[in-house]
């Protein structure tokens, strides 16, 4: 065994400690160099960090800075809001950073007290992307008084920001103004987002100026809509469409917003598809019910649960609306062709038997009346003390008050349909094979005047909130809108093809149109004449009434 030297052996113990000593010290200066890089990495992009901010030192309040670059320019947008209590007009932005200046153009040029201020420019040098800058910022404006005619002294806000430098994506600035929702009943609201589109990005706003076209939509501000960019729109129950402008800042937009009505369902008979259409107005929802033989007209139960379907043979079918279930039948005269429900009876229309079945609620029948030739159609009053049921063929209309017959009313020229004005004392007919509509009083018979109603009218209804009359013309697919008073002409509305039934709804603030040639039920705004809501139906939709 070879014996060594003890200072050899403590030589190679103080090398060994000096090898791990040096790995120790190359372990920490990795550890550094990792944690230097880390936080050189973390403060470079210091975007994630530190949000975009900006200050005036008095009289304007910054509401926010968007700087954004692109491999050709760097651009820059201020929102303020003008915080004194007086209008400024002709403000111009200056910036400096980083030894660059802009000169931003200002809008609007007449800025009042509370009002926001947008300034766009353009830097005269690139920013990379992703990059932190600050800057000192400049507002000059003339100062107005109280009402931009006295003075022109100008005024100089000073503030500073600092910002993230975003990507440039699109090198302009827009409004934007949207529904969140496409529709609502016309006792509700809707909700609009507005928002300003600053290079791509998107700015909520605060307060902007709104303008409806139609004067029964009133806008709604509360704390949580200023926030956040959300205004609510409401109705004062009337349905219908309308455009919302928006202003701020100088720019402006507009969009489209639709109330339709409230109604829960609206029923309509397919007669040749042989099924009930049930559309939920407030979402436009559609509901099919099958299994119905060629179903011409349709009633609901006074408490909108039931319909009744009169169908071919001699049978009402009663439907449960809440479950889809057919819980019952109604035998009637043979082939029931038209029905209402009224003051809690139904009263069915029964054309090849030439009479009248009248039964409650329930089913039950109380009495059967004796009519004219073909009993095809039937309109009510408005106070509910008559039901008229026309007869086709004889061309006369057999007047039913209490349960029992008081008239016959003598027509001519083959009519096709009627209506009734509120208290039953006037009768309004279509005659298709004349063109024409009459008045004719239920007191004498007499005719109160006879007028032109469009070409080929058929289906016909009375408003009385606005004493007109609403006349499908199957030959123009229109519905032509007539003084009931006096039978001059006040206008034309365009609906679907082929319109051939028309009902007013019981608030009489709609007009149902259905339109055989395009299988579609026409919503009418009654007090604007316009169409408001358009929903397909089944085929030949012949009858269509409210639950």
């Amino acid at each position: 065994m070879k014996n060594y030297p003890f200072s050899i052996v403590g030589g190679g113990v103080k090398a060994q400690a000096s090898i791990e000593y040096l790995w120790i010290y190359i372990l920490v200066v990795i550890i550094a160099v990792v944690a230097a890089y880390f936080i050189y990495s973390v403060f470079a992009n210091a975007n994630s960090l530190l949000p975009s901010k900006c200050v005036f030192d008095y009289g304007i309040q910054c509401e926010g800075i968007i700087e954004a670059s692109n491999a050709s320019s760097t651009m820059i947008a201020l929102l303020g809001t003008n915080a004194q209590p007086y209008p400024i007009y002709s403000p111009v932005l200056y910036i400096n950073q980083s030894g660059s200046s802009l000169e931003a153009n200002c809008s609007p040029s007449i800025v009042k007290p509370g009002q926001p201020i947008l300034c766009i420019g353009k830097m005269q040098k690139l920013e990379p992307v992703f990059g932190y800058e600050s800057g000192t910022t400049i507002l000059k404006a003339s100062y107005c008084g109280y009402n931009c005619n006295q003075g022109e002294v100008q005024e100089s806000f000073i503030g500073n920001y600092s910002s993230n430098i975003k990507r440039l994506i699109v090198p302009k600035v827009s409004l934007l103004i949207k529904p969140l929702n496409n529709y609502a009943k016309s006792n509700q609201n809707i909700t609009i987002q507005v928002g300003l589109d600053i290079f791509g990005y998107i700015l909520p706003v605060a307060n902007p100026d709104l303008i409806s076209s139609n004067p029964s939509i009133s806008i709604l501000y509360n704390a949580q809509s200023l926030s956040n960019g959300f205004i609510t729109l409401t109705s004062n129950g009337t349905a219908g469409a309308s455009t919302v402008s928006v202003s701020y800042a100088g720019l402006n937009a507009n969009t489209t917003i639709v109330f339709i009505p409230e109604y829960p369902k609206i029923l309509i008979t397919n007669l040749l598809s042989s099924n009930i259409t049930a559309i939920n107005a407030s979402n436009g929802k559609e509901i099919t019910f099958s299994n119905f033989s060629l179903p011409e007209s349709i009633a609901a139960s006074s408490n909108g649960t039931i319909a009744y379907i009169a169908v071919s043979g001699n049978k009402v079918k009663m439907l449960n609306l809440l479950n889809g279930n057919v819980i019952g039948s109604i035998k009637v005269g043979s082939y029931p062709s038209a029905i209402l429900d009224e003051n809690g009876y139904l009263y069915i229309a029964n054309s090849g038997s030439n009479n009248v079945t009248i039964a409650r609620e329930n089913g039950s029948i109380v009495k059967s009346i004796s009519t004219g030739i073909f009993p095809d159609y039937e309109a009510a009053s408005g106070n509910g003390a008559y039901v008229f049921v026309l007869n086709l063929l004889s061309e006369n209309v057999t007047m039913i008050n209490s349960l029992s017959i008081a008239k016959s009313i003598k027509l001519n020229y083959v009519p096709y349909a009627i209506a009734s004005n509120y208290n039953g004392s006037i009768i309004y007919a279509t005659f298709p094979a004349i063109n024409q509509v009459s008045a004719i009083s239920t007191k004498n018979g007499s005719v109160l005047w006879q007028a032109y109603a469009g070409l080929i009218p058929f289906g016909i209804s009375y408003n009385s909130k606005l004493n007109r009359l609403y006349v499908t013309d199957i030959g123009t697919s229109s519905v032509s809108v007539i003084n009931a008073s006096t039978g001059s002409h006040i206008g034309s509305i365009n609906v679907g093809f082929l319109p051939m039934f028309s009902s007013t709804s019981i608030d009489n603030n709609y007009e149902y149109v259905l339109n055989l040639g395009s299988d579609t039920l026409s919503i009418i705004n009654a007090s604007s004449s316009g169409v408001v809501a358009t929903y397909p139906t089944g085929i030949f939709p012949s009858w269509v009434t409210e639950s």
